[in-house]
């Protein structure tokens, strides 16, 4: 080792030579150093962590103190002319091959035919350049090389390495041995780029994920299909190098949008994404918080979010590295336009600003927006129209496959630590789990681990934990079923609701009421397996007291849907009618997102709000109504079957609304003496008195002979009289 001082070099053809060069003292000194014997005239060096190749200089130009080397080289060492630096010989083997090489290109010097042009040069015309200035060089991470090129003297920095694997051996380091297999990617500095455009001409894929990335542990369950697709049309462009996408004529995709109802997967797919690609840092918005109380602070914020990914293509042009932008609840941004009164037009602004930087005339083509949202359509239309939002995929629940797979998920640390038990059956646990969510399957799993933390808790003393056999507990199959009473699905059955409908059982009263039922179930099992209807309704008319809701809840609950909902009046009670409005349309949304749905709208006359006087009803609400009983749903793969009841159809036939259903159905009243004894004998065991009341009472409502039939049994201790009957029916009239 020596302090050598450094001096300049006696012509500019030694700088292109990219070494540095010693005096014959020193450079015999060195040789000793290393053992070195024989006729050669190069060593190698090491300068500030640089290997760098130093010749013999014989012409007397340097001498024992100094060592000659170029301007470049000096910025390089970040040092000046007479600065002294330690200097090392180093003995280096050609063991770490570069695979790849990143170099930023500056121009030195233009000659008179490029001076005042702006030009383009090939990628494959620099490599050649390259390949000739650094022949048998070792390269280093940020080594500046000088190079002569056609008409121009080029400077190029070395910003990036990567070095062939041998075996599972993982190679590091800062330097490296160019091979004919190595590949350079070039791009131009700033203020380069204004004059010269380095057009890749090299057919070579582009690494667009990161290399240690599987897929097969992302942990989106479910979502492969989806996956599948945004990368197709998304990300597969981005892999070929510019020269294809120009023959082609391809744009890349600058945004997508991902829908669908909470909890699906939507954030986490976006997450997953950003974690799969080499790209920058993704950025996350949250859509409320782009709004500034200040005036222009809204637009500033919008932006602030592409400023980087401007400030790199300005820079590096087709080169530039991908910038993922994540608005999550982008409707609160991108609201149409015109539908917020708002003095400022602040909301426009902010639209307006997001489309000029993502499809403006200074377009950006090295960003992708990944836009999330549980309201499709409340997003502007321009948003969504090609080269900006383009893609549109909704994230739906998940089907018994991917219901499986979030299990999976969500147990695989309990299995991997063998606390699973071996009673847990997965292909029970999906086909029980319809219309769950991810984020519920997840929420199940999570509380069935509770239960199983907290099975042997002492009430009494419940801060002492039997840390002792605490890890010899098991999640059994008993703590799933309990995890799920608990936890119930947002696009599942009204199970309260129906439960309340049927409190009193279910009769059935004769032939005529079992064809009726029958024929409801065969309707229920066409749609079911219909490849071409996606869309049943069904309306049951009758008296009051027939029997219609309670008819109505019994074929919703034996139908199987994972989705059954049921709009009643009573749910409305103190509801404006906007309100009402929007809750019925919520549920008919629901419905369109669930394979197989069922709805039950009850009493219709008085979800108008009909009353005979005036008459009245609500125009708003009739008109939905109008509209959703025949709406199908958008989607092919799903069905939708509504039922109806009313206790005044010739009013909604008046409406049109009768119409709008594909089948009219009359629930009769107790008519026949057999089906009034078949009621009465699910009451009462005393088949002489039942007889009796069925022979005085005829044309009876179902609910009403109930009714009067308990008021009796009350009235007479216990006991059913027909004379107490009469009375009470009597009454009740």
């Amino acid at each position: 080792m020596a302090e050598l001082v450094s001096t300049g070099l006696p012509s500019n053809e030694h700088a292109f030579r990219n070494i540095i060069y010693l005096s014959p003292g020193i450079f015999n000194m060195f040789q000793t150093q290393l053992g070195v014997t024989g006729t050669s005239d190069q060593i190698d060096v090491k300068i500030k962590n640089y290997i760098i190749r130093a010749e013999l200089l014989a012409d007397g130009s340097v001498d024992d103190i100094h060592f000659g080397v170029s301007g470049p080289y000096r910025e390089m060492f970040g040092i000046s002319k007479m600065d002294a630096v330690f200097t090392e010989p180093i003995r280096v083997k050609k063991t770490k091959l570069l695979s790849h090489c990143d170099c930023e290109v500056d121009i030195i010097q233009l000659g008179s035919k490029l001076k005042g042009q702006t030009f383009d040069m090939k990628e494959s015309e620099l490599e050649k350049i390259f390949r000739k200035g650094t022949k048998d060089l070792i390269l280093n991470k940020h080594q500046i090389f000088l190079l002569k090129a056609p008409d121009m003297i080029l400077k190029c920095t070395v910003n990036k390495i990567q070095f062939v694997q041998i075996g599972e051996k993982v190679v590091k380091g800062g330097y490296g041995f160019v091979e004919s297999e190595t590949e350079f990617s070039f791009k131009p500095s700033l203020t380069t780029s204004k004059v010269m455009k380095i057009k890749s001409d090299k057919l070579k894929e582009k690494e667009i994920f990161k290399k240690d990335f599987n897929f097969q542990e992302m942990g989106i369950g479910g979502l492969d299909k989806e996956f599948e697709e945004i990368f197709r049309r998304a990300f597969n462009s981005r892999r070929y190098p510019q020269v294809v996408l120009d023959k082609y004529g391809i744009k890349h995709v600058k945004g997508m949008l991902l829908y669908g109802p909470p909890g699906t997967g939507k954030t986490l797919i976006a997450r997953e994404i950003a974690k799969a690609l080499d790209c920058e840092e993704p950025k996350i918005v949250n859509g409320p918080e782009i709004f500034d109380k200040y005036v222009g602070g809204s637009e500033e914020k919008m932006r602030e979010i592409f400023k980087e990914a401007e400030e790199d293509q300005a820079k590096n042009a087709d080169e530039s590295q991908l910038h993922i932008i994540i608005f999550d609840e982008i409707d609160a941004v991108c609201r149409p336009r015109g539908s917020v009164s708002s003095g400022t037009g602040v909301h426009e602004s902010v639209v307006n600003q997001f489309l000029a930087k993502l499809d403006g005339v200074d377009s950006l083509d090295n960003i992708l927006v990944i836009g999330m949202t549980n309201r499709k359509d409340m997003i502007d239309e321009a948003v969504l129209r090609p080269g900006r939002l383009e893609i549109h995929k909704e994230i739906g629940l998940p089907d018994h496959f991917g219901r499986l797979q979030i299990f999976e998920i969500h147990t695989r640390s309990i299995k991997k630590n063998q606390l699973l038990g071996e009673d847990v059956d997965f292909e029970y646990l999906a086909e029980f789990t319809k219309n769950y969510t991810g984020a519920e399957i997840m929420s199940v799993c999570r509380n069935a681990i509770q239960y199983t933390l907290f099975r042997d808790i002492d009430a009494k003393n419940i801060g002492k934990l039997d840390l002792k056999n605490i890890m010899n507990r098991k999640v059994s199959m008993e703590d799933f079923k309990m995890s799920l009473e608990e936890i119930k699905p947002q696009f599942g059955v009204d199970q309260s609701g129906f439960d309340n409908r049927l409190s009193g059982g279910f009769i059935d009263y004769g032939a005529g009421f079992n064809t009726l039922h029958e024929d409801c179930k065969a309707l229920v099992e066409n749609l079911k397996n219909s490849e071409t209807t996606s869309l049943l309704s069904v309306l049951l008319s009758g008296e009051r007291g027939a029997g219609k809701t309670a008819f109505a809840a019994k074929i919703a609950m034996e139908s199987g849907f994972p989705f059954v909902k049921m709009i009643t009046p009573e749910d409305f009670v103190g509801y404006s009618e906007a309100g009402k409005l929007a809750k019925i349309t919520k549920i008919f949304d629901d419905a369109y997102k669930s394979p197989l749905s069922l709805i039950v709208l009850d009493d219709i006359e008085r979800l108008i709000e009909f009353i005979h006087i005036g008459p009245r009803f609500s125009n708003h609400i009739l008109q939905a109504l109008l509209v959703l009983v025949k709406k199908k749903p958008s989607n092919k793969d799903r069905k939708l079957f509504i039922i109806g009841t009313t206790s005044i159809k010739s009013i909604l036939s008046e409406l049109d609304l009768v119409d709008g259903f594909n089948v009219n159905i009359k629930l009769p009243l107790l008519k026949e003496k057999e089906e009034i004894v078949e009621v009465l004998n699910s009451i009462s065991d005393d088949e002489a008195t039942n007889q009796d009341i069925a022979t005085a009472c005829p044309n009876i409502p179902i609910k009403e002979l109930i009714l009067i039939a308990e008021m009796a049994i009350q009235k007479g201790g216990g006991v059913l009289s027909t004379d107490i009957f009469l009375e009470c029916y009597e009454t009740t009239r």
